[in-house]
Order: structure tokens, then sequence, then C-alpha cells
């Protein structure tokens, strides 16, 4: 038993590293069944309170206050018993790297990485590129805030090819790069395409007495903070879940859950910590099932709007119990910024009853990348505007058809 446990401890600090380092190897589930395998042997393991990763030796930063994980789950039942009769405040869980930006006297003078939870690195350098993170602000006395920094679906695109210009290798994914600036020792200008949203202030002023009084003063400070939902019941918790994962498949950045937090900081402060998580927060994930497979070819379909979407006929895999031969590629962006085509081999994922969307790629193809100058639909002229392509033309049969259905799935026939 102790060389199983041995085993199992190696293989998390392993799979943790990499994802700190946005490489993971594996999903999100295989990863905590990892946790509970060794929950199940050795319940007082310290790798299970292990937070984070090591970080380099030099210009290390301590944290006045640990930055500590967040307990999950995957059901909603378990979620609803562990909010109770509490009232809680919701926001996206953003898949980024976590930040901590340190302000006295008004003024920042600290940024640093989660690093291992208790010491992380100083990248005050580079936060100070985030259009994001204010330098000044109205509080006073010293404070702490905490967030996520993350890169959107436009600016990895731009960031892509601005790095490719200056012949540096090509970002894999969005949340790879943010790992992958934050360790830079160089060109920090290219911190500029991050961005950052504030998702907790610690502060001694005691008129704070809520989750949403935070998110008021962090507003109120020109911060960007994640829309933040407020349930004084169980009833909207389910609308909100469902609006997460709608986001999940068209959103602008990655998230890859909804954090629930008590909103009565009195209850906060009863209930405390463990080594590991905040008792007084909750994440709420979407069982995620990934595998690898290889484009055949990609399709463009156009909407009601004009927009034509990518999407990638593959080498059928099952995910989450059902036969997957087409994932969608979102947009334009994506596909440039990736340089998808056919023949590449990637990876995709399906989260609970979410469309099937693509990862990252595994291996180029051989084939070019290009992307269709004229509508499918119509022939006429595309036009690429940001990360999307268009059909302006109006009388567009693909954007008529799509018209008409909308209207009957809004009439309800």
């Amino acid at each position: 038993m102790i060389q199983e446990i041995k085993k199992l401890e190696e293989k998390i600090k392993y799979h943790k590293s990499l994802y700190y380092q946005g490489k993971p190897e594996i999903s999100d589930v295989e990863y905590d069944k990892l946790e509970d395998s060794l929950r199940l042997l050795d319940p007082d393991s310290p790798i299970l309170n292990l937070v984070g990763t090591t970080v380099s030796k030099e210009d290390k930063c301590k944290h006045d206050v640990k930055m500590l994980s967040l307990n999950k789950t995957y059901k909603i039942e378990d979620l609803l018993s562990w909010i109770g009769d509490y009232e809680v405040v919701s926001m996206h869980k953003i898949d980024g790297v976590s930040c901590s930006l340190i302000y006295e006297d008004g003024r920042l003078s600290l940024g640093k990485t989660r690093g291992d939870g208790q010491y992380g690195e100083n990248i005050t350098e580079k936060v100070k590129w985030f259009d994001d993170v204010p330098t000044k602000i109205l509080i006073d006395n010293k404070c702490e805030v905490r967030g996520e920094l993350f890169c959107t679906e436009e600016n990895f695109l731009l960031l892509s090819q601005e790095m490719e210009d200056r012949g540096l290798d090509k970002p894999t994914s969005q949340r790879n790069i943010v790992a992958g600036l934050m360790g830079r020792k160089e060109n920090l200008d290219l911190c500029r395409y991050l961005s950052f949203f504030a998702f907790d202030l610690i502060n001694e002023d005691k008129n704070i007495k809520t989750e949403k009084d935070k998110f008021q003063i962090l507003s109120e400070n020109n911060f960007k903070i994640p829309a933040v939902t407020l349930h004084k019941n169980h009833k909207k918790v389910q609308g909100s879940l469902d609006e997460t994962s709608d986001f999940m498949n068209n959103g602008n950045y990655q998230i890859d859950g909804v954090v629930f937090s008590y909103n009565d900081l009195e209850v906060q402060d009863q209930l405390g910590n463990t080594a590991h998580h905040p008792r007084y927060k909750m994440a709420f994930k979407f069982a995620g099932d990934s595998k690898k497979t290889k484009i055949m070819d990609i399709s463009w379909q156009v909407s009601r709007n004009g927009i034509l979407t990518p999407i990638a006929n593959v080498e059928p895999v099952e995910l989450g119990g059902a036969k997957i031969a087409r994932v969608t590629l979102h947009n334009y962006g994506q596909v440039k910024a990736h340089n998808l085509k056919s023949e590449d081999e990637i990876m995709i994922i399906r989260s609970g009853e979410v469309i099937p969307k693509f990862l990252s790629v595994v291996s180029d193809g051989k084939k070019e990348f290009s992307y269709p100058s004229e509508c499918p639909s119509c022939g006429e002229k595309t036009k690429v505007v940001d990360i999307r392509l268009y059909c302006e033309n109006l009388k567009c049969p693909g954007r008529v058809k799509e018209d008409i259905l909308n209207f009957i799935s809004k009439i309800g026939i």
C-alpha cells in the first residue's frame, strides 16, 4: 500500500506542476480521480493540501494571506447541499493564472503570481503593461486585490501574429500563453495583450460586510470584474449554470465552471479555511471528456447575422457517451491563430451537454491553411473583421434560412 500511495503522490505532483505551467496532459476529471484514490488510501497525505507548484528562488514574494485552491464539485445536488440556506454570489471560474496585486497609499507596489500558495513570483513590471490593472486607486490603507490573468480570443489572435513576426514560438492556447508570458524575462510588452479580472479584495475596512460590497468597491476603483449574480435561494442557481454552459461554447475567453461564495463575510470568518481551500467557497465544474482526433476537412456555416462559423469534420470518436464527428472551431480567429487545416491532429473536449469543441493542436498536418474568400452559400466576397469572417450579402440564402429558423424557434413552432 505504501508504494501505491507514493506512486499516486508522484502522479499528482507531476500533473499539478504541468497544470500550473499551462501544459496539462490529463483532464480535470482524470486529475480529480487521482486525488480521490489517494484520499481513500491516505486521507492525511500532505500532497492533498499541495497548492500550485514551486517557483524559482529568485525574486519570490511571500503572500501575507495564503492563496488557497477551491473545493469543487461536478454534481448539482452537492452544490445545493453546500449552499443550504445561505445567500451566495456566483461568477465565472476563469481558466487563466491567478494573480495578487498589493496597493500601498493608493498606489500599485507589487504584483505576484500565486506560485505555491505561500510564495509567488514578482511580476510587477509585467502587470504594469495591463490596461485592466490601475496603478492608482482610492483606497489609502494597504490592501490586496486578487484576480485572474487571461487572454481573450481577439487578443490571442493578435498576440499570435506578433509573436510570429518577432520570430518567437506561436502559443498553443489562450491559457498556455498567459503562463508563458508570466515566466518570460524579455518581451514584457507582449503582456499588453492580456486581461485581468479582479475577484477578491483583502482589506481591513470594517464597513465591508458582504462579497457584493467587495465587488462594488473593486468596480469603483476601476477594476474590471466578472459578472456577479446574487442568489437569495436555489431558484436561479440552475440558470447560472446554464448561462455558464452557453458561455463556455460562445464566450470570448475561456472558463471552466462557476465559483460560488457565501455572501456574508461574518459567515466566512466563522467557517474559515482548511489547509487546502476556504470552506465558504465552492467551484462547480462541468465534467469534461477529451480525446485526440484528426480533422478531415473544415466547413463554414453562415449564421443569420452573416458570420461564417468554422466546423471541423473529424474522424469519429466517442465522447461522453456520444459519437462525435463534428466539432465547433468557434470563429475565424481561432482557425487562423492555430493554423487549423485538414490532417491536423487535435484535442477536443465535450463538457456536459456542451457542443464538442477544439482544445489544442497535437500535431500539424501537411496541408496549407486556407479560408473561404467567397461565401459558400451565395458566392459573394467574404470580409475579415477582427476574429470573425463575414458575408455581407443581406439576401444570402444561408442568412435568410437561419433567420427563418430563428424566428420559428422564438415563436415556439
